[in-house]
């Protein structure tokens, strides 16, 4: 394969990339429509689509910097092409087969994962910045603490004063535009952050420097995925979580999208995951532990534990692979 080809495998990747977000990241939005029974998967999914595409194109810009120059060092380094598409690949690996097990796990842990098995592999180690790696790694952590502390806040602050003003009736009405704000902040979100996980790539390659044209594409890409490809995941988070009615999904849909956006502001790539299952647990707290499958997030904990380490290894294996079969 010459530096051509490369590149060109490169952009595919990423575009599959883009449609793995919108199969496995974008669901949470759908999921927590459908699953609320507020709303059928079509209609949400073309809704989520839309406002995944306006967040990309928007505020996706600092995410993608950290990604796309951040995690190693040096210019150089970001344009090895070989590492570029071995993350990808090993990450698109991971992705589809996450995907078609209805397993729920995090684009970005993979991505990110997938870039520092390619440095160890290429021996550039002392190039990664363990710093930025560092950063990430406590936001991972503090992801879903804030989405449970969030959701327990709109529930006290927002839900019950709003509950206790009106009747049941003049509620509900009130309760469904609520919900479908809650959906296009998390959708809108998740756009802004998760772009990254695509666009970052090609941008550290140095393929393409448009990076308009490349958050619009990419975002369809995302929206493409949500739309064919998320029907599996979303019956997974909306309805084996918990018995999830209006009131709930609001809750989860917005603290998830509230926090999402917050480490969008600081350029930071997390987990949409996270923070959807954050937002589903506080929402289940509120209701009572009973209310919470607790296999299912043992399943989902597991997940978020291993995707970072086996997409590191998966990354790894697909260097030595492609490099001894393919001489890259």
């Amino acid at each position: 394969m010459n530096e051509m080809d490369i590149s060109i495998a490169i952009i595919i990747c990423s575009f599959i990339i883009g449609m793995s977000i919108g199969a496995n990241d974008a669901a949470n939005a759908i999921g927590l429509l459908v699953g609320s029974n507020t709303m059928g998967f079509r209609k949400s999914a073309i809704v989520v689509s839309i406002f995944i595409i306006l967040g990309a194109v928007l505020q996706g810009h600092g995410v993608i910097k950290t990604i796309g120059k951040d995690i190693i060092h040096g210019t150089e380094v970001n344009r090895n092409s070989v590492l570029i598409f071995s993350a990808l690949f090993s990450a698109i690996l991971l992705i589809g087969l996450m995907t078609l097990m209805a397993f729920p796990i995090s684009t970005t842990h993979a991505i990110i994962g997938s870039i520092v098995g390619a440095a160890i592999a290429i021996n550039i180690h002392d190039r990664i910045n363990f710093l930025k790696l560092y950063e990430l790694f406590l936001s991972w952590i503090l992801t879903p603490l804030f989405a449970i502390i969030s959701a327990i806040l709109i529930h006290f602050l927002i839900i019950i004063p709003i509950s206790k003003r009106m009747s049941i009736i003049e509620f509900n009405r009130i309760l469904q535009s609520l919900l479908l704000i809650g959906t296009i902040s998390l959708a809108y979100s998740i756009g802004a952050n998760n772009i990254g996980n695509s666009v970052g790539p090609v941008i550290s390659a140095g393929i393409i420097a448009d990076i308009i044209i490349l958050t619009l594409a990419f975002g369809i890409s995302m929206g493409l995925g949500a739309v064919l490809l998320s029907k599996r995941v979303v019956l997974t988070v909306g309805k084996r979580i918990t018995a999830m009615g209006p009131v709930m999904a609001f809750t989860s849909q917005f603290s998830a999208g509230l926090t999402i956006y917050f480490f969008t502001l600081l350029g930071i790539p997390v987990s949409s995951t996270q923070a959807v299952i954050g937002g589903v647990l506080g929402t289940g707290l509120i209701k009572g532990t009973r209310a919470v499958d607790r296999e299912t997030m043992k399943y989902i904990l597991l997940g978020w534990i291993l995707t970072p380490v086996i997409a590191t290894l998966f990354s790894m294996l697909t260097y030595l692979f492609l490099n001894k079969f393919l001489q890259l």
